[in-house]
């Protein structure tokens, strides 16, 4: 194996790894690349070895693994080297009769491998000829090397044969093709059912997908998530129903452990105030430190309160000091790249017998979107989360919870995201019919939104 990097910055801690499909080049992914984080591409599947130094000064590492590239990345990396890994119209038995390709299938196009075959495995990649002239264009005028891309497949043909049965990745996500002429669908299926640990998600494409789609639904633009939260602060407090359900509750918790009244908090996300002036009275803080990807606040809660324009996720591991008595958030996590390593980074800067709490979602919340979106919004399980906080607080406790809003109209409910600034990481495109029909609620009568909600409050 071999990485090219497509973007590559001295200060970067954040490293997207693209594991390809056989018979793409690097520069087939070069529109991928995001702001803030550095982006390579492992190419050159003849050998499986993988420079792992290659992640080294990486705290966060995401990889997306698309058809022969799930072997590949399956059999090159640890859980250890990845925050978030997902699998994408592939399997980690690619020559397989019953979980990949047959193996005649797969023998035979190696065989047979030509200019003119490569041509037709690449036009069963696609859905239509306009799709095809645009897959063409992306690749460019790289030069097919027929004897190295049979290579490839003798190596991972045989590779696959010896690959022990119990190496399996633990990856975040499986996405599954409606439609797929390269690696069969219902072998996906049958797969992925062997792995009920792993999330799966149908999407509409053929065995090519909408990489960006992927990408938009498993990294924030927090630019964009920004912007609406801001459009919506005026219109927050009166639409945001679950939101403040949520807020009330994660303070009545916090009341329940709270053994300090004055002292500093540290909260994350304060938006609007809304949770702010329900845990403030509680805990009477003498400084509240207010941080947020956009100004708002003071809130005249506290004697010292300062505002801080930043992300808070890449912003804490830079200002641990002072210590903080608290450090709280509601509803903004789910937002974070890598919410397992900030909460070492959150347990690093509070005081001994400190307290984080905190809010956020799980996979289902607003479920009735998924159909709507490209592809699911991705959250980590109730027990990830757990686990890892139990690896650096000494007390842990934590709930879940659906909360279920039911509207009149489809135009409330859209109302509703628009005015709470929930769809500022989404981008949906649907007719009103299929957005009706997503949305409806028969036992009510009415449509629904369902906010799957999870608490946490530990001690230091």
């Amino acid at each position: 194996m071999q990485i090219e990097w497509l973007r590559k910055e001295a200060t970067s801690h954040r490293l997207i790894l693209i594991f390809p499909g056989w018979s793409t080049t690097p520069s087939f992914y070069r529109t991928l690349v995001r702001d803030g984080w550095d982006m390579a591409v492992v190419y050159d599947y003849t050998s499986l070895l993988f420079p792992r130094e290659t992640l080294r000064d990486y705290a966060t590492v995401y990889v997306y693994a698309w058809s022969l590239g799930v072997f590949a990345a399956s059999v090159a990396l640890q859980d250890e080297d990845f925050t978030a890994a997902f699998a994408i119209c592939g399997t980690e038995m690619p020559v397989s009769e019953d979980f990949g390709i047959p193996q005649a299938i797969f023998r035979g196009t190696r065989e047979g491998l030509s200019e003119r075959n490569l041509a037709k495995f690449r036009r069963r990649m696609v859905s239509d000829s306009a799709e095809y002239r645009s897959l063409t264009e992306r690749l460019g005028d790289s030069v097919d090397d027929i004897n190295l891309l049979q290579t490839e497949l003798l190596a991972i043909e045989s590779a696959s044969a010896s690959r022990p049965a119990s190496k399996k990745l633990r990856w975040s996500r499986a996405y599954i093709p409606v439609a797929d002429h390269i690696i069969p669908v219902e072998s996906q299926k049958r797969y992925w059912a062997t792995r009920p640990e792993i999330p799966t998600s149908t999407i509409s494409s053929h065995h090519l997908p909408d990489f960006e789609a992927i990408l938009r639904s498993t990294i924030p633009d927090l630019v964009r998530v920004g912007h609406h939260f801001r459009q919506a602060l005026d219109s927050y407090d009166s639409h945001a129903s679950a939101q403040s359900r949520i807020a009330r509750r994660l303070a009545s918790l916090i009341a329940a452990k709270a053994t300090l009244r004055g002292g500093s908090i540290l909260e994350l996300g304060q938006g609007s105030g809304l949770f702010s002036r329900i845990y403030a009275p509680m805990l009477a803080a003498d400084s509240i430190e207010y941080v947020d990807l956009y100004p708002s606040g003071p809130f005249g809660l506290a004697p010292e309160e300062t505002v801080i324009e930043a992300d808070a996720e890449t912003w804490l591991p830079l200002h641990r000091e002072p210590l903080r008595d608290y450090i709280l958030s509601a509803s903004c996590l789910q937002w974070f790249i890598n919410p397992v390593a900030f909460f070492a980074e959150a347990a690093a800067s509070l005081k001994e017998g400190g307290i984080f709490a905190f809010s956020t979602f799980l996979p289902g919340n607003l479920r009735q979107l998924d159909s709507l979106r490209p592809t699911p919004l991705s959250y980590p399980s109730a027990e990830m989360l757990t686990s890892t906080l139990r690896l650096h607080f000494c007390e842990v406790e934590t709930a879940s919870e659906d909360i279920d809003v039911d509207f009149d109209t489809v135009r409330e409910a859209m109302l509703h995201l628009r005015n709470t600034g929930v769809k500022g990481g989404m981008k949906m495109s649907a007719e009103g019919s299929k957005i009706r029909d997503a949305l409806y609620e028969p036992s009510t009568g009415k449509y629904r939104l369902t906010y799957v909600a999870f608490y946490a409050v530990c001690r230091k």
